[in-house]
């Protein structure tokens, strides 16, 4: 019982009886009367029920742990009486230590380690001094650029003047957009941590301790949302994928989730945007192409990458969500989150978890008791890894499509950040989490109610705070870089694609692991000639003046009903008209195979090749009517075949579909007559087979990817 009374939680900071006591009635606890000391007696089963924080309810729990002294008879019923009217004449200091508390869950943080550490014992008795890595200045910037932001998304102002005189990094703070104001967020909580040594700068863990003393920084579970998107594209990257790899942006039927409902995400914005590169998807934001990634790298490789970082939160259970844990599943916390991120600041080193929040311990006197190690570091990313990553999320451009530009990410004088927003799906969280070399900054917004959020998301909720508290603390900071390491190198790709230039496709320089740069070229870009005419495909008959060059992007099969709803050209499938075939002219005609002939295997040509100023004529085909490779059978034959005759042969195995003979005879002069035959190869055997028996009828099926004209039983 002792040792109860003298280490239990008594509200506002106050741990046992004696420092309650002279909390709130400014008197040691052998002087309490008998009316005072059950206010005391019931503060520890419910401590934000203390006298100042909710008088009245304070008063309630008094009166009935005096009804229950009087049950058990223990005093008297006039005693009891007494004690009831007896008014309470609370400490001066009470009431005022409410606003002399600085960093109020900062404080509670360091006691919690502090009794982890070394018990409640020496705490109470030997008057420790005890030094941390706060930064006072950062952690009253980061209060009241809270404070300042969620008042004014509530419809206010802001902060009165003489609060705002003393926080300049109002300066820095956007003002929110009409769309965003008027929403639910009444809470806030800030961490700030040097990602280099593992020191917790700064933490806000509500917005007043007084009125809501939980630490939703360090107790605070929530859903992260798209906030693990970066954990998802690191696991990719690791697995061999890069920033240049195409996913899909399109309307996406993931199967069922885990409530048996047909899972298809949506964005943000109500839109799709086709196919994009990694980099594009994670720094825009989208939800539909993480979905798909995770899909790729498998739910539990992307949280075993979240814990070996520091989310210790998301067990092996978490998964059981499966896919939509891309958008919000599992719980984490926002120190943990900020820890995450500090390893990738770090180059991919875990500098401390927890974070550091004592450096050491004085006697009364200063002798030193106990002093903080400096923590192993463990490399949990190689710094190839980290370096990509950071470097794909500190790219403007590519979150301009999905944040817009300028935009709340942006810091003064082009500094480079790493910067993720995110909100979870069900919309009662927001979120923000960046980082410099220097400095690691996550913010998270709520309700503390748990209620929706409607129409807020991260890049303004959150971020406007992560901006002011960024800009101000990096303001006297020389711009950090992060230094590139060997084992990476760089290609030129075509965008979306990934792949090497073809000469056609748009391109982008980007950063490749060494070994996973990309060995093929890009097909999606496709240079067509067309009659300009018609749009058709240009073939050996259209007239040259008629024939151009046109690009045309062959979407893959899932985007192409995304391509056609944005009016996305296609290139044609339609021939030019072949006119009037004229395969035989004065000096080279083939007379066989006859034009649009079905061939197979090896085929006799003839024809004839002839002329006065004869030299030699040469045999070959192309695919399709149109000359753009084309293959040679017989070269610079100089024997003439006066009249019809046999040319030579051409073995069509291994070839099927719509081809084209042609038949150069050139002159001694350098000039020449040509004449070409489309021709079908067909070595595709149809297939015949019985269909089902339906009302007496046994109907037979006969495919072929020619056609079939008739079938014999």
């Amino acid at each position: 019982m002792e040792w109860y009374v003298n280490t239990a939680y008594y509200g506002q900071l106050a741990y046992g009886i004696e420092a309650a006591a002279q909390l709130y009635f400014g008197k040691p606890a052998r002087q309490l009367s008998l009316p005072e000391a059950a206010v005391l007696v019931a503060i520890p089963l419910a401590p934000e029920q203390n006298p100042i924080q909710n008088p009245t309810a304070a008063k309630a729990r008094q009166e009935a742990v005096l009804d229950a002294l009087l049950e058990q008879g223990v005093y008297s019923r006039e005693a009891i009486v007494a004690a009831k009217f007896t008014p309470l004449v609370w400490a001066t200091s009470a009431e005022q230590s409410r606003y002399d508390l600085i960093a109020p869950h900062y404080a509670l943080y360091v006691r919690q380690q502090l009794l982890a550490q070394f018990g409640a014992e020496p705490l109470l008795r030997e008057g420790w001094r005890v030094y941390t890595p706060l930064d006072l200045r950062l952690q009253s910037q980061a209060e009241c650029v809270a404070r300042a932001h969620v008042d004014r998304l509530g419809g206010g102002l802001g902060l009165p003047a003489d609060e705002a005189s003393r926080c300049p990094a109002l300066a820095e703070l956007p003002q929110p957009s009409g769309q965003a104001v008027g929403g639910n967020v009444n809470e806030a909580a800030v961490v700030a941590l040097d990602p280099r040594t593992g020191e917790l700068k700064a933490l806000v863990g509500s917005l007043n301790f007084w009125e809501n003393p939980l630490n939703m920084a360090t107790d605070g579970l929530r859903q992260p949302g798209t906030l693990l998107t970066p954990f998802t594209y690191l696991t990719a990257l690791a697995q061999g994928y890069t920033a240049a790899s195409m996913v899909l942006d399109v309307e996406t039927d993931f199967g069922t989730d885990y409530n048996g409902i047909p899972y298809v995400p949506q964005n943000p914005d109500g839109l799709f945007h086709g196919p994009m590169s990694l980099r594009q998807a994670l720094g825009s934001g989208y939800h539909v192409p993480a979905v798909e990634v995770l899909g790729w790298v498998g739910v539990e490789n992307a949280l075993r990458t979240a814990r070996q970082m520091g989310l210790a939160t998301l067990t092996a259970d978490s998964g059981r969500v499966g896919l939509p844990i891309a958008l919000g599943g599992g719980q984490v916390r926002l120190l943990d989150v900020a820890v995450a991120y500090g390893v990738l600041a770090n180059n991919g080193r875990l500098a401390s978890q927890p974070p550091i929040a004592l450096s050491r311990i004085e006697s009364r006197t200063g002798e030193l008791i106990w002093t903080a190690e400096t923590p192993l570091e463990e490399q949990i990313l190689s710094s190839q890894l980290a370096y990509l990553m950071n470097d794909m999320l500190a790219d403007n451009r590519a979150r301009c499509a999905g944040v817009g530009c300028p935009n709340s990410l942006d810091l003064p004088d082009g500094r480079p950040a790493a910067v993720k927003v995110g909100q979870s799906n069900d919309g009662r969280d927001v979120w923000t989490v960046g980082y410099t070399p220097q400095l690691v900054v996550g913010v998270w917004l709520g309700n503390r109610e748990n209620q929706p959020l409607p129409q807020l998301r991260g890049e303004v909720g959150a971020a406007p705070i992560w901006r002011a508290i960024m800009a101000w603390a990096m303001a006297e900071e020389a711009i950090g870089r992060w230094e590139r390491p060997p084992g990476l190198t760089e290609r030129t790709v075509c965008i979306p694609s990934g792949l090497l230039s073809n000469g056609l496709c748009p391109t982008a320089d980007e950063l490749f692991l060494a070994g996973t740069e990309p060995e093929l070229y890009d097909t999606m870009v496709q240079a067509v000639l067309v009659n300009r005419q018609t749009g058709r495909l240009a073939t050996s008959y259209t007239p040259p003046g008629l024939v151009e060059q046109r690009l045309f992007v062959v979407y893959p099969e899932r985007a192409r009903a995304w391509a056609e709803a944005q009016n996305i050209a296609t290139p044609p499938t339609e021939y030019d008209t072949l006119g009037v075939l004229r395969p035989e002219g004065e000096d080279a005609a083939i007379t066989g195979p006859a034009p649009l002939a079905a061939v197979r295997g090896v085929v006799e040509i003839t024809g004839w090749a002839r002329g006065a100023d004869f030299a030699h004529y040469r045999l070959a085909y192309f695919a399709g009517l149109t000359p753009t490779a084309i293959e040679v059978l017989t070269d610079t034959v100089t024997g003439r075949v006066s009249a019809e005759g046999v040319l030579g042969v051409w073995d069509t195995t291994g070839l099927n579909g719509l081809y084209t003979l042609l038949l150069t005879v050139v002159r001694e002069d350098g000039t020449f007559a040509e004449v070409n035959v489309p021709l079908t190869i067909d070595h595709v055997v149809p297939e015949v087979a019985w269909g089902e028996e339906a009302e007496g009828w046994l109907p037979l099926i006969a495919t072929d990817d020619i056609g079939v004209v008739q079938v014999a039983v």
